[in-house]
């Protein structure tokens, strides 16, 4: 619900800045705002995030006194760049923290600027949760300042944000349907009675103590990691087996979804479900509780925003730290020809962050490449860092006489010319130019010409942005900004592998996808892989079947969570005309969300140097 603006927020004026900061802050911050000096904004509910930067306004000034612009440099971003975080809880009730006076609860003058800024720009302040993708802070400073090199400024890009306390950062990190409460609200719904029997699981004397002075305790209990894993390592196989599970598929689950889970992995007979429900019940590891279905809410359908269901705590997550299961793969063996047709065995290893300097050469070569009319179709329908949702209410080609239509391409790929030359001097596979393309335009380092000509301009410190000291920082920023930027690419590249990405029309012809839908659905699917290969063992060879037959065990609809609660999906993938393929079903499975599974692994894991690849000759 954080794209619906609270309304204390719609009615802020400025004259309630000056009344809560005084006109003397007050006016500071508006100058703040004029000059741009607002970075990185963000809105999360009534809450406003961003980033106060005023290093330029003496830096220059100073170096000319005493000759030495690099002696200051570093001071001075550090003194003047400020994160900044305002949460307006009522006209009269502001909560303010500055990294300026940490300790200070006053509105200080960094915090009426990103007060101004929201005046001026609430468009500007992205959700963390919506569908808008937001540049780093290091780009939008570059393009600035990238003009100014000739004055003798500074031109070190502005360090990523580092999101503490309340802020919130993009992480990787699964997640299902949210509980509605917090881990004592949960305990005060059971009875004094099971409160009593999980309190002395762990030695806690219940004698005089309350219901809520029980749940306390428990809590507090729960949070000893320790304790939890001396509890845990006393279960049986089938309870620490389906406890595990449900801690990979992101601590909650629905009752269907969990009898699914238990039957896929036969943990047992069915009629044992409940009696090993109730063992990690009785040892506070799993609870009964009502679950947010923020599925629902995202893509407004009608129903139930609470359900019941199934809720391993954080704590516990955190203390059993559950890795995924994998079947090792002998690499040694394999190539040494320890069995028949492996001889071919190609092993792939990439250096940490050498897709830098990829990026660079791809830029390059891009830089005053003038766009033709292929290229600007797609800007002219929506900008690259924002959602494809323009490009998901279009099909392609003539519609089929059954109700359905091939999805469009999404925005923002390359031409075949533009590909065609950039291959001449970029020798690599057209997918890693693609990805390199998309991702240089989403992060605004490969841009349009400022001037109005139909041009692509690479930063003027491209080089020292990708390869210089601040490149970790660089890397991260982009890979967070790949891994959550909404955009159905991935799914439409299955073409590649002889699949077609098909959707319902009206009788008009007209796809009944809601915007932003499709985009969603891969996004989430997207994190969702990388929060599980996350969580995968370090420096192993790990062999590729058993793992995709795990995600399918585990998850077999992680591509399309959102079309089971339609009556009939609103997109699918398909082989043949008028089949299309069921994740239900292990062989239709490995053709569709198999693929997916792999190119992932293939392609952005591998160029981001994540993994590395074992290949054999088939």
């Amino acid at each position: 619900m954080d794209d619906v603006v609270p309304g204390v927020l719609q009615r802020l004026r400025a004259a309630d800045i000056i009344r809560m900061a005084g006109l003397t802050v007050a006016s500071m911050g508006q100058e703040y705002c004029r000059i741009g000096a607002v970075h990185a904004t963000m809105r999360q509910g009534a809450k406003l995030l961003g980033i106060v930067d005023t290093s330029h306004l003496d830096t220059v000034a100073k170096a000319g006194a005493t000759g030495s612009v690099e002696a200051l440099e570093q001071k001075a971003i550090e003194q003047h760049r400020c994160s900044v975080e305002v949460e307006i809880q009522s006209s009269s009730i502001w909560l303010a923290s500055c990294s300026c006076t940490p300790n200070a609860v006053a509105i200080c003058r960094h915090a009426a600027a990103l007060l101004y800024q929201w005046l001026a720009h609430p468009t500007a302040f992205v959700s963390p949760f919506s569908s808008s993708s937001r540049t780093p802070s290091w780009v939008m400073a570059t393009r600035r300042e990238g003009v100014s090199q000739s004055t003798g400024e500074q031109q070190t890009p502005l360090r990523s944000i580092h999101h503490q306390g309340g802020q919130i950062a993009h992480t990787v990190k699964m997640r299902g349907p949210t509980p509605s409460a917090n881990l004592e609200d949960i305990l005060s719904q059971n009875g004094l009675s099971e409160l009593r029997g999980v309190a002395r699981e762990y030695d806690i004397a219940t004698a005089g103590l309350s219901k809520q002075q029980l749940a306390e305790a428990i809590a507090g209990a729960l949070r000893q990691s320790e304790l939890v894993r001396r509890i845990a390592s006393a279960l049986e196989k089938p309870q620490r087996q389906l406890l595990a599970t449900l801690a990979l598929a992101g601590g909650s689950m629905s009752d269907e979804d969990l009898r699914s889970i238990f039957e896929r992995f036969s943990f047992g007979p069915a009629d044992k479900l409940q009696g090993i429900l109730l063992v990690l019940q009785s040892k506070g590891l799993l609870f009964r509780t009502s679950l947010n279905s923020s599925p629902q809410q995202r893509i407004g359908l009608s129903g139930l925003l609470y359900d019941m269901g199934w809720y391993v705590p954080a704590e516990v997550q955190a203390a059993l730290r559950v890795s995924v299961p994998i079947t090792p793969f002998d690499v040694e063996k394999k190539a040494s020809g320890g069995e028949a047709d492996n001889d071919q065995l190609k092993i792939q290893q990439v250096e940490a962050y050498s897709l830098l300097a990829d990026l660079l050469l791809v830029g390059r070569a891009l830089n005053g490449y003038q766009l033709e009319h292929d290229d600007e179709k797609g800007e002219r329908v929506g900008d690259m860092r924002g959602t494809n949702a323009l490009a998901a209410l279009r099909t392609s080609g003539l519609a089929a006489q059954d109700g359905t239509a091939l999805i469009a391409p999404p925005n923002g790929l390359p031409s075949a010319s533009l590909l065609e030359r950039l291959q001449s001097t970029v020798p690599r596979t057209a997918q890693f130019l693609r990805f390199a393309y998309r991702l240089l335009r989403l992060a605004d380092i490969l841009h349009k010409d400022d001037g109005g000509t139909p041009n692509l301009r690479l930063l003027p410190n491209a080089a020292r942005l990708l390869l210089g000291p601040t490149s970790a920082e660089v890397a991260r920023d982009l890979f967070e900004l790949w891994l959550t930027h909404p955009g159905y690419e991935e799914l439409f590249d299955l073409q590649e592998e002889g699949l077609r990405l098909r959707c319902r029309t009206t009788p008009l012809n007209h796809p009944i996808l809601r915007p932003g839908e499709l985009e969603a659905e891969n996004n989430e699917a997207r994190q969702l892989l990388v929060a599980m290969i996350a969580q995968a063992p370090l420096n192993q060879w790990i062999s590729f079947p058993s793992f995709a037959r795990f995600i399918y065990r585990l998850n077999p609809v992680f591509l399309q969570r959102r079309q089971r609660l339609f009556p009939s999906p609103h997109w699918w993938l398909d082989q043949e005309e008028g089949r299309p393929l069921q994740p239900t079903q292990m062989n239709d499975w490995m053709r569709a969300e198999g693929h997916y599974l792999a190119r992932l692994l293939r392609g952005p894991l591998y160029w981001w140097g994540i993994s590395d690849l074992a290949l054999s000759g088939d």
